[in-house]
């Protein structure tokens, strides 16, 4: 048996815009279900820290024929659509972060002048502060950098609609 990997669909306006359409009639249907509510289409997060967006899609349309129904009407398959749903998941959190990171640089500067000139901490409690700020800035930059750039501009083309979908504050 030969197996032929399909190539990865081109994340662009009008498949951003499919996948929305998808989600949202998802959401409606989801209401519509006592026993999955839309709370629950995706399951449990577990760990926040290792949540994956693409595998919780897929794991959702795999366990709903319903879900595969209107994804398909959507021109996805099942890991199309996981896919898809994970670099936007990805690059428009990349977008929110660089927005927010210089605030946040700011914020962290500050908070690390405080401790610095905090006569209550010791050197190694300041040394381990010091490491745990560097640590969250490394990680707020891979996640920006780890993104593609041709999939931050995608997602920066329906930033306004993925911020009314993600229910994020504009």
């Amino acid at each position: 048996m030969l197996l032929i990997a399909s190539p990865a669909m081109a994340l662009d306006g009008s498949t951003i815009d499919r996948w929305i359409d998808a989600m949202e009639e998802l959401q409606a249907w989801s209401d519509e279900q006592p026993d999955i509510g839309a709370d629950h289409l995706g399951g449990e997060i577990e760990n926040p820290m290792n949540f994956d967006f693409g595998t919780m899609l897929e794991q959702s349309a795999n366990a709903h024929g319903e879900i595969r129904s209107i994804i398909g009407d959507h021109g996805f398959t099942p890991e199309q659509w996981a896919n898809v749903g994970s670099r936007i998941f990805n690059a428009f959190i990349a977008i929110q972060m660089k927005d927010e990171s210089a605030q946040a640089n700011k914020e962290m500067a500050k908070a690390l002048e405080e401790m610095e000139n905090n006569p209550h901490m010791s050197e190694q409690q300041k040394q381990m502060m010091r490491q745990q700020m560097q640590h969250a800035q490394q990680m707020m930059g891979s996640m920006t950098r780890d993104v593609p750039a041709e999939d931050r501009r995608a997602v920066e083309s329906r930033k306004g609609r993925l911020q009314n979908f993600f229910d994020v504050d504009q």
